[in-house]
């Protein structure tokens, strides 16, 4: 029940718009996305506006609550692969002049693949060869954000690093704290 969940949420995500919204233009992020900052990876999604704070926001301040499906993918050398969909919501204030913030929090799921070879044993004992095993983990971050705009409006591209919580529960079993680093360019 909770994947499904967990679908049904990120295919919200995908298809939220924002009629009240004085600036609805979703953008694409394309990021870095490095765990404990040695283990190489890569985030994309795609940014919705959900609503506009219209009394804070002006042609060169925008404060907007944002919700963003994403797509991770990070490789742990001689470790796992891991693979993972996520769903955050947010803060964000994009400016003109001076610096962008955000706060961020999502859950998701990250499936921790093992690319190599391992051997298990069969009902008689013998060695069986596996391939691509790996487990699912329930996925949990937070985030602050600071960025700048790029362009003559708030509607314009913008890059963001955003150092972020990842709390996984491996097995159910009991969580895990990593640190990651989300360094992206966002476009509309």
């Amino acid at each position: 029940m909770p994947v499904k969940t967990f679908f049904l949420w990120f295919f919200i995500g995908f298809t939220l718009q924002s009629g009240t919204s004085q600036s609805n233009v979703p953008h694409v992020q394309i990021s870095y996305f490095g765990v404990l900052g040695t283990h190489p990876g890569i985030k994309v999604g795609i940014q919705y506006p959900v609503a506009t704070l219209n009394g804070l926001s002006s042609e060169k301040q925008l404060h907007q609550i944002i919700a963003s499906p994403n797509v991770i993918v990070y490789f742990h050398r001689r470790n796992h692969l891991g693979v993972g969909a996520q769903l955050q919501v947010g803060y964000q204030m994009r400016q003109l002049r001076g610096i962008n913030v955000d706060v961020m929090a999502g859950v998701g799921y990250l499936r921790t693949i093992i690319p190599n070879t391992v051997y298990d044993f069969d009902e008689t004992g013998g060695p069986v060869r596996k391939k691509w095993l790996g487990t699912g983990h329930f996925l949990k971050t937070a985030g602050l954000g600071l960025g700048k705009t790029i362009g003559s409006s708030v509607d314009s591209d913008f890059w963001m690093i955003r150092p972020t919580l990842l709390q996984i529960s491996p097995y159910g079993t009991g969580d895990i704290l990593n640190m990651a680093i989300d360094a992206g360019y966002y476009f509309p």
